[in-house]
């Protein structure tokens, strides 16, 4: 006769069993997905030139540092922005390239 602990790894064994075939196919699943994702991507890499979307693009911009022009009040680069053409504006004037 089946005793109950028997009954029990059984029934443990079988759980086991399906939890790791649920898992595999999940697995399973999502490979495919991120492959037919990449393939995708490819083609419309490929429809599009290579050339990003604006918001694809958006993620490869830095950020720079500014700081408050003390005279106009606008924001310029930190690292030496280009004057704004007042007569008191503190930013270094370029001069025109001959």
């Amino acid at each position: 006769m089946i005793s109950f602990s028997e009954i029990l790894l059984l029934a443990a064994l079988g759980a086991a069993v399906w939890i790791g075939i649920k898992r595999a196919r999940k697995l399973e699943r999502d490979n495919l997905r991120h492959k037919r994702g990449h393939e995708r991507a490819q083609a419309r890499a490929a429809a599009t030139g290579g050339r990003q979307r604006p918001w694809e693009s958006a993620r490869n911009i830095t950020a720079e540092e500014t700081v408050k022009c003390a005279v106009c009040g606008t924001y310029v680069p930190a690292n030496g922005g280009a004057a704004c053409g007042r007569a008191d504006c503190p930013a270094p004037r370029q001069t025109a390239p001959a």
